[in-house]
């Protein structure tokens, strides 16, 4: 097995990720989010898959409210590492990585300055 190219990010607090959802790539920078508890959130506007939905299914927003959002299974890429069936939700303004996949990497928060993932 390789071992994990070291990634470091300059932009805090987001990673370079390629996302892959059916034949769709997105290469795109998401915001490390700490209090996410699931995956990756990718935002309609950069979402063009067309293709209906694994599933539907309810969360719980940060003010408590819950609405139905659409997921799509597909893999991530973050440096050489690839993570397959993770779960992708449709939603909000930006690409967030959350700790379903940040649970897969050691993460250093460098002084709110860098990321650096290894």
């Amino acid at each position: 097995m390789a071992s994990l190219k070291k990634v470091t990010s300059s932009k805090f607090p987001y990673l370079p990720i390629q996302i892959t959802v059916r034949e769709n790539s997105y290469q795109v920078e998401a915001l490390l989010d700490t209090g996410f508890d699931g995956s990756i959130v990718l935002p309609q506007k950069l979402f063009s898959n067309g293709e209906s939905p694994t599933k539907y299914v309810d969360c719980k927003l940060a003010d408590n409210s819950v609405i139905e959002v659409p997921i799509y299974i597909g893999f991530v890429k973050l440096a050489n590492r690839k993570l397959n069936d993770i779960a992708i939700l449709i939603m909000g303004d930006e690409p967030i990585i959350g700790r379903g996949v940040m649970n897969n990497f050691k993460i250093t928060l460098d002084h709110g300055k860098k990321i650096i993932l290894e």
